[in-house]
Order: C-alpha cells, then sequence, then structure tokens
C-alpha cells in the first residue's frame, strides 16, 4: 500500500468573502495522509474527510 498525502484548500472571491471554485483569496486546511492501493480511493477518502470536519466547505474544498 502507498501512502498519499493531500493539503485541502478553499477558495474564497475578495470582494463578498463568498466561496468559489476559482477566487482570489485561498485559505489553506490541514495536510492529511491516507494508505490505500489507488490515489482515486485516497483522493475519496480525503474528501470525506474535509467535508465530514468542515461541512461549510462541503463541496468547495480542493486538494493539492
Amino acid at each position: 500500500m502507498r501512502t498519499f498525502t493531500f493539503q485541502g484548500m478553499v477558495q474564497f472571491d475578495s470582494d463578498d468573502e463568498k466561496l468559489t471554485i476559482c477566487g482570489d483569496q485561498v485559505k489553506w486546511l490541514e495536510v492529511v495522509s491516507f494508505k490505500g492501493l489507488l490515489c482515486r480511493q485516497a483522493e475519496s477518502k480525503a474528501f470525506k474527510y474535509f467535508d465530514t470536519k468542515y461541512p461549510e466547505y462541503k463541496g468547495f474544498v480542493q486538494l493539492t
């Protein structure tokens, strides 16, 4: 099994501070690691983790 490490981030518009997919301000979230056979499986676990921990950002978290 491989270990995959991701950092979550969300983007905002500076004008109205609304979440967006492509904004001009970034808020970095924590770094998380998951073990898995495929990168896709680890990404899925990371998205579920961030959706649970930060429900206010659900659907807007991007992984780096």
